[in-house]
């Protein structure tokens, strides 16, 4: 869809993209891998990761430890822009409206329903750091 509008993607994911001639293999813990597939781009979008649930480690390591590398190869590189997935797990346990009721507000505070939200809940919060402390 981007390339569409114009945009030029460098794709990078844990397994090989075929027909992507700019799309990078390797994990978001290889911090030397990100900061090669960050590097001269104007925006990231983040939707690297373990995307269901799973263990506390493989969480951890995927989804923790490699969006803060993510964060961290962007500023490094100077890229300012973002854009990250969260995801309804990060507010699992918020009681649901009653028919007829508002949604759930965006401005819910965290209250996480697995590991995999936990780790969106440190996502939102990571941005929100670098955002304040660095302007990412």
């Amino acid at each position: 869809l981007l390339p569409a509008y114009g945009y030029d993607l460098r794709l990078f994911d844990l397994v090989p993209v075929e027909d992507e001639p700019q799309a990078i293999t390797a994990d978001l813990n290889d911090r030397k891998a990100l900061r090669e597939a960050v590097r001269g781009v104007d925006a990231i979008i983040h939707l690297a990761g373990i995307s269901l649930e799973s263990t506390f480690d493989k969480i951890l390591s995927a989804n923790i430890e490699g969006t803060y590398h993510l964060y961290e190869a962007a500023r490094e590189e100077g890229v300012r822009r973002i854009v990250a997935a969260s995801s309804n797990h990060a507010v699992g346990h918020t009681p649901r409206p009653l028919a007829g009721e508002r949604l759930i507000p965006s401005d819910a505070p965290h209250r996480p329903d697995t590991f995999y939200g936990l780790s969106k809940c440190f996502g939102e919060d990571l941005a929100q750091l670098y955002w304040d402390k660095h302007g990412v």
